[in-house]
């Protein structure tokens, strides 16, 4: 993930959509932007780009697009890293390119960090979701939906509370943890009424409890090739068997994986492994 600022002929950029590549194979793409709100930078637009690799080592190099159309080869390369972070808030990863565009207008002013977020209201037919954290990376999902699904609401309870450079990310947006400030990212609020799950990372172990209704079954599923993020909306530990018994999209081979065990489905058998059910507060792709 990178947190990225964006130089067109020693103009920083405000507006466009930036990309990443292996070769011409695209790698990531952040279409919106955000401001930065604090730091050297604060005022300067950043762009918050989630990127993926084969492996590591791949050498990554780097396109924008500018409010015009015209794309632009961008000058910095990285050497891709699972799960490896470039760039932050206040020290953003530098990107430059050689065009001038037209004249852009001035950045708005750096927003103002809001109050803390207070745990949301608990309705009377309210259920607890429970959740661990380890230290380092932790797949997550929700099953139940609140009326505030803030990430500040989300883990209100968290114990003990995000320090900087915590990091949480869905499979196409990320953002990050700034002591004083809050969270600072393309990732704003949880959703328990889409088949996502998210990773987070945090320096030490925790735990938080979000509160809220049940979520409606059966959760529609449209998954695409390849790796998919899957949640595991039901209140009680399911099996692969049930969870999945009306999915038509599935062919031998195919895999789910939680952290720890994957399982595979075989045609005319079902799933094989030592995955063996999909549990409440954890996260899986498949």
């Amino acid at each position: 993930i990178a947190t990225a600022v964006v130089s067109i002929g020693g103009v920083y950029q405000t507006e466009g959509v930036l990309a990443a590549f292996v070769a011409e194979s695209p790698r990531g793409v952040a279409a919106t932007s955000l401001t930065l709100p604090l730091g050297p930078y604060a005022g300067t637009t950043s762009f918050s780009l989630l990127m993926y690799a084969n492996g590591p080592g791949e050498t990554l190099h780097f396109k924008f697009q500018t409010s015009d159309g015209t794309v632009v080869d961008l000058q910095e390369r990285l050497t891709f890293e699972i799960n490896g972070v470039e760039g932050s808030m206040p020290s953003p990863f530098m990107l430059s390119g050689n065009y001038s565009p037209p004249p852009s207008t001035p950045p708005p002013p750096a927003p103002s960090p809001g109050p803390p977020a207070s745990p949301p209201p608990i309705s009377p037919s309210a259920v607890d979701l429970s959740i661990s954290l380890n230290t380092g990376w932790t797949w997550v999902s929700l099953n139940v939906i609140a009326a505030d699904m803030s990430l500040a609401a989300l883990f209100a309870t968290l114990n003990p509370p995000f320090t900087d450079d915590d990091y949480i990310k869905s499979q196409f947006t990320f953002t990050q943890y700034y002591s004083g400030f809050g969270f600072y990212g393309t990732l704003t609020e949880a959703s328990a009424n889409t088949m996502t799950m998210y990773k987070v990372k945090k320096a030490t172990a925790g735990s938080l409890t979000f509160s809220g209704e049940p979520v409606a079954l059966p959760l529609a599923a449209s998954l695409t090739p390849g790796w998919n993020y899957i949640p595991c909306p039901y209140q009680s530990a399911t099996s692969l068997g049930v969870a999945f018994g009306s999915a038509t999209f599935l062919s031998t081979s195919d895999t789910i994986k939680s952290q720890m065990d994957f399982a595979t489905y075989y045609e005319n058998f079902g799933w094989f492994g030592q995955l063996g059910s999909l549990t409440p507060g954890e996260g899986y792709k498949m």
